[in-house]
């Protein structure tokens, strides 16, 4: 063969081998015996930490969901069930001051101006209370507010003139130059509250009504959220589905149509483009007007499960950890491993099927390095079980904490509750309670016919004390009041609030000469008590006792109230009987 050509051969090799030698090279690496024990270490730890983590956080986020989603509709059930209670209470007042003889058939314009002044003065949030008469005249108004307004193309005196009446959230007409606006700047927005007058013979007389100003739900909210929201978002919205509340968010927000049921939730996606898990809660008020409110609270899915996410990453570092040892350490040991492999192969693949029964130091090898190597294995098996182990723990601690704020929310609900039921000034029953109590106590009566009675207290001159001594110190008067009452009164007597200086006691198992008496100490002993800053107040006080003529609960509480105002107009300072 001539020499050009031996050497265009050698070159053709060469060239040849040089083409070959990256997937030679990867075969010869993949075929060392110590580099396949490795590979197929790490990727059974692999797979074995995939399935774990998985696991734990397919399981973990499933159950935080349910929690937060229960917290959530746990809030919006509490505001729902906040506000149902104001409107009812604001109705309420309104129904019950359109019944009072001084509306209905007195319709003295001096008392009812009193009485309008000091119901405005009680409750902070009464942008306007006043009546109209049937024509639509403003005749008397707290504050004397639009009085001489005619107010007949009014939706309120329209629909209250029919029927007790609640309107949906609306801006301030004529009201607008007379009410500060809103904090955030924007106009002031009302509730209406109507209630027909009808006088003697069931002739229509006029509508007593009160705009409540929007403002006061902002407390409501408040109130119900816990300390530490996580970003949680209260709605309030109508019928149609249109914000009514925050103001900052009326016209730039809407609703999704997929809203969850009430008492529900689900994850939504808003048209923020962000994704919420939501809760709904219907506001079910038990008023004459259908309102149709919505309770929404929103909270972003990212702040939801947050915890699981933290729990997710630090799980996945420990894994990746765990494998990197695991392949380094099969990598050092697996060198002399040569006739008891496919022993070791099935103890790995019966571990990967779930057995936790198998040992890898089960073997017949002599071989020091065979034992060496399957003693690592059990211990990695060891510290595998261990890592489980540990992070069922880490579920169970985080299953724990959330059971923790559930109850802490609990809590909360039944603490606001408590407070729905109290005057926030002097701790005692306030109205609400008060009417639920005479509910029950007059059903037992009509039960078992044993008599109750009822006192209806009002602190004489209590505007003067006011403008003389200052708020602060008829605040203090009025803790006092009730201060005595209740130390004069017995375990099962029942002290309330019943709006401005009005308080009322109600007397179960009790006869008229047995409350006139305890009246009378009362009284004297308010008389006797020396207030801090004041001096010595005095009251007058109304009895009236159940009947079983009597048709209903508030017969016996306006009979009081008739009997309290004959002390005032006797006089002051003594107790009248009805």
């Amino acid at each position: 063969m001539p020499k050009g050509d031996n050497l265009s051969n050698a070159s053709k090799n060469e060239a040849h081998s040089s083409l070959q030698s990256p997937t030679h090279s990867a075969l010869h690496w993949f075929n060392s015996f110590r580099n396949r024990i490795a590979v197929l270490f790490g990727c059974l730890l692999l797979i074995l930490g995939i399935i774990v983590v998985s696991y734990i956080y397919n399981a973990s986020s499933n159950r935080l969901t349910i929690a937060s989603g229960k917290s959530l509709a746990i809030i919006a059930q509490s505001v729902s069930n906040m506000l149902s209670s104001t409107l009812q209470e604001r109705e309420r007042e309104i129904i019950l001051l359109s019944k009072r003889p001084l509306f209905a058939t007195e319709r003295n314009q001096e008392k009812m101006q009193q009485a309008l002044d000091r119901i405005k003065d009680s409750y902070e949030h009464y942008a306007w209370i006043g009546f109209a008469n049937a024509d639509g005249k403003v005749m008397v108004a707290g504050k004397q507010m639009l009085q001489g307004a005619d107010v007949s193309q009014r939706p309120w005196f329209i629909l209250g003139s029919q029927a007790p009446f609640i309107g949906d959230v609306h801006g301030a007409l004529l009201l607008a130059s007379m009410i500060a606006p809103m904090d955030d700047g924007s106009q002031p927005r009302l509730v209406d509250f109507a209630a027909p007058v009808y006088g003697e013979n069931g002739v229509f007389e006029g509508v007593v009504a009160a705009h409540s100003n929007w403002a006061w739900v902002r407390s409501v909210l408040n109130s119900a959220l816990p300390k530490e929201h996580d970003g949680i978002e209260i709605f309030i919205i109508d019928k149609h589905n249109e914000v009514l509340y925050p103001n900052a968010l009326i016209h730039s927000t809407i609703v999704p149509n997929n809203i969850p049921a009430s008492g529900e939730f689900q994850y939504n996606e808003w048209r923020d483009g962000k994704r919420y898990l939501t809760a709904m809660a219907l506001v079910d008020s038990q008023v004459s007007t259908d309102l149709g409110w919505k309770i929404l609270v929103r909270q972003p899915s990212d702040m939801a499960m947050s915890a699981v996410h933290d729990m997710r990453v630090i799980i996945l570092l420990i894994s990746i950890v765990a494998t990197l040892i695991g392949v380094f350490t099969a990598y050092q040991l697996a060198g002399a491993l040569s006739r008891p492999i496919e022993r070791l192969a099935a103890t790995a693949l019966g571990i990967k099927n779930g057995s936790r029964q198998i040992s890898f130091t089960e073997t017949d090898s002599r071989l020091k390095e065979v034992i060496s190597l399957s003693n690592s294995l059990q211990g990695m098996m060891t510290s595998l079980l261990d890592r489980e182990h540990s992070l069922v723990q880490m579920n169970a601690n985080l299953e724990a904490t959330v059971q923790k704020r559930t109850n802490a929310l609990e809590q909360a609900n039944k603490e606001l509750a408590e407070l729905a039921l109290r005057d926030p000034l002097t701790q005692c029953f306030n109205r609400l309670a008060l009417e639920e109590a005479m509910t029950q106590i007059f059903k037992q009566a009509a039960e078992d016919g044993e008599a109750y009675s009822v006192i209806m207290i009002d602190i004489d001159h209590f505007k003067a004390v006011n403008d003389t001594y200052g708020h602060q110190a008829g605040d203090e008067a009025l803790k006092k009041l009730v201060e005595l009452m209740h130390n004069n009164t017995r375990d099962g007597d029942f002290v309330a609030r019943y709006g401005g200086e009005e308080f009322t006691i109600l007397l179960p198992k009790t006869d008229s000469k047995t409350a006139a008496e305890r009246a009378e100490q009362i009284r004297q002993i308010v008389q006797d008590t020396v207030i801090e800053e004041i001096g010595h107040i005095t009251i007058s006080l109304g009895v009236a006792t159940y009947c079983q003529s009597d048709q209903r609960a508030e017969i016996i509480l306006d009979r009081s109230d008739e009997a309290l105002y004959q002390s005032k107009e006797n006089g002051r300072n003594q107790v009248s009987i009805n």
